[in-house]
């Protein structure tokens, strides 16, 4: 589902923050949430809909959405690094489910890969970052769930063909992941 598309520029809206003015002070930055604990009822739920400061802080709350409307997105979604970032993706898939990856990456989410993710049940198979041709054989072969593409690669500046790469994605039914200068994606 895509996002509604804003009458205003790109620029405007990451100028304007997306035009945000809140009651009942006026403010058009949005408040910073250094931390809080949320009420929950007499039943243990969360009325107020958010459970724990860290994840549900909303001090992401307008970042998030000024995101996901610069990429014209259904959301967008915070994170306190690259890694975890990345991490979050692939802790998504369940035991037992495969992932492709480029053989040449960032050297400590390789690693995250091999001695953690790994030995906890994700299929890690490589592929040849420069070589559309290994990414196809190598998903047609292994059918991951997820095929992950880091361009241009860390060390090596290694160029995955990304149009290219989500073709092959779709065809195997995979979802695909792309890490691309700090800028995190799935489609």
């Amino acid at each position: 589902m895509a996002a509604p598309q804003s009458p205003l520029h790109r620029e405007t809206l990451a100028a304007q923050g997306l035009g945000r003015v809140a009651e009942p002070y006026g403010d058009i930055v949005a408040p910073l949430y250094l931390s809080t604990t949320y009420q929950r009822g007499a039943d243990g739920t969360y009325p107020g809909g958010r459970v724990y400061s860290r994840a549900d802080n909303p001090t992401y709350d307008a970042p998030e959405a000024l995101l996901a409307a610069l990429e014209g997105a259904a959301s967008a979604m915070l994170f306190a690094s690259g890694q975890a970032a990345a991490a979050a993706v692939f802790l998504a898939l369940a035991p037992g489910e495969g992932a492709l990856v480029p053989r040449n990456m960032y050297w400590a989410f390789r690693k995250w890969l091999l001695e953690f993710a790994a030995p906890r049940g994700l299929g890690v198979t490589f592929y040849d970052n420069a070589s559309t041709d290994d990414l196809a054989a190598k998903a047609r072969a292994a059918k991951p769930k997820l095929i992950w593409i880091e361009t241009p690669a860390n060390p090596t500046w290694d160029v995955t063909d990304i149009a290219a790469a989500s073709a092959i994605a779709r065809e195997v039914g995979a979802v695909i992941g792309i890490d691309s200068y700090e800028r995190y994606m799935l489609i």
